[in-house]
């Protein structure tokens, strides 16, 4: 029992959970307007049919009495025209009425308003003493149920006065009676249902919209937020979804910036150890630079640059690199951009210094590269031995705004080993 119990609750959770919001909403509302409705149906009818009996049983009570004591004299004086007229009437004065009768002592029929056959049943039907007030039987005929009413005639020695009360029409004033509630339970169940459908309207476009604002989180969107439409329970769940939300922008943004950092770090640190490989070993200062030149190159994304030293006189010269230029073999000439372009600035400040934007009278304009990316600017890295200057590292950029501070700090930091590195040749 209690396992069909359980399958019989699985099977309605399923069919009440499978549908929307919405439509239990409107399947609430309509149920407790029509629940309601039947249930005050109900109600009224049980109450009026008590009423409305106990009524009908007064009533023919007291035609029965009234039958009774206008039938006396009649009796008495044998008068049956005058007895059949007062019956007919009785009968007539009362839709309710239907049938009445007058008996002797002695049990005969003196009057009765059946027409030309009288049921001989009827008259044992419904027995009452002399000294009785009354005595009502519920017979149940052809026609219904009839309450039949014995009142004796002056004490029972003139006869009995019977009277019979059909129902029919206490039946069709309660079916009149009910057919009007169940018209205004439809009418009402009509208006709770465009109530609920505005109701629902009401709450399910929050509850729709935090839908589509989850999907869109789910996707990534954190930008994706709510407006809450009330001060409720509702407008409360929307607030902390967006509290939600931002939260989650924040642990993105914080995310992010520390991947950022980490990457930035791993970057740094593996540039620096590709350098310190490449200038490591038994080479020769210029194979060394080439090599290391060769590593940031690849760091960095660009297809060109040069590596120059300061000689005695102060003057840069090419001395290694100058990867991908046409000026690659020209150890020992005077390079010419130290006397046009901004890398002066370098030399005298220690710092390095990022040019986006090559001027018009730049010699790397003049460069022709084959199967290389056009020249758009380029950055100078002082290379630094105790705050002194030795050198220049030189790495040319492809597109503006190529080279970020990032990366900016990472030539800085090679910058400085590859004097390191160029002093201890040196020693």
């Amino acid at each position: 029992m209690k396992a069909r119990l359980q399958r019989w609750w699985a099977l309605i959770w399923r069919l009440v959970g499978g549908v929307s919001v919405r439509v239990k909403i409107m399947g609430i509302a309509l149920g407790l307007v029509v629940l309601l409705g039947l249930g005050l149906t109900w109600q009224v009818r049980t109450t009026m049919t008590r009423a409305l009996t106990a009524e009908l049983e007064q009533r023919g009570i007291s035609i029965a009495r009234d039958l009774a004591a206008r039938s006396t004299d009649l009796v008495l004086t044998n008068n049956l025209f005058a007895l059949y007229e007062l019956v007919q009437d009785t009968v007539a004065n009362d839709q309710d009425v239907r049938y009445a009768f007058i008996l002797s002592p002695e049990g005969k029929v003196l009057a009765h308003s059946f027409g030309r056959g009288f049921p001989p049943d009827l008259v044992t039907a419904n027995v009452v003493r002399s000294n009785q007030h009354h005595q009502l039987e519920i017979l149940d005929t052809e026609e219904g149920l009839i309450r039949d009413v014995a009142v004796p005639v002056f004490r029972g020695q003139a006869g009995v006065a019977r009277v019979g009360m059909s129902e029919q029409g206490l039946r069709q004033t309660l079916d009149a009676v009910t057919r009007r509630l169940l018209l205004t339970t439809l009418l009402a169940s009509l208006g709770g249902v465009a109530a609920s459908t505005v109701l629902t309207w009401v709450l399910t476009r929050p509850v729709l919209r935090l839908v589509d604002a989850t999907r869109a989180v789910a996707r990534g969107d954190l930008s994706h937020k709510v407006t809450p439409w009330a001060e409720d329970e509702i407008g409360q769940l929307e607030a902390s979804f967006n509290a939600m939300v931002d939260d989650l922008a924040r642990a993105r943004q914080q995310t992010e910036a520390y991947n950022r950092r980490l990457l930035r770090r791993n970057r740094e640190l593996s540039a620096l150890n590709a350098v310190a490989q490449a200038v490591s070993g038994p080479l020769s200062l210029g194979e060394a630079l080439e090599r290391a030149l060769e590593q940031v190159l690849s760091v960095v994304d660009s297809d060109a640059g040069w590596i120059c030293l300061l000689g005695e006189d102060g003057a840069c010269r090419a001395f290694a690199g100058m990867r991908n230029l046409c000026r690659s073999q020209a150890r020992s000439e005077l390079n010419p951009c130290l006397r046009h372009c901004a890398c002066r600035q370098a030399l005298e400040t220690g710092r390095p210094v990022l040019v986006p934007s090559l001027r018009a009278d730049c010699p790397l304009l003049d460069v022709e590269m084959e199967g290389s990316r056009p020249i758009v600017g380029h950055v100078a890295v002082p290379l630094l031995v105790k705050a002194q200057v030795v050198g220049l590292l030189n790495v040319v950029c492809h597109e503006e705004s190529c080279f970020e501070p990032d990366d900016l700090d990472l030539l800085n930091a090679v910058g400085q080993q590859l004097g390191v590195a160029i002093e201890n040749t040196r020693l």
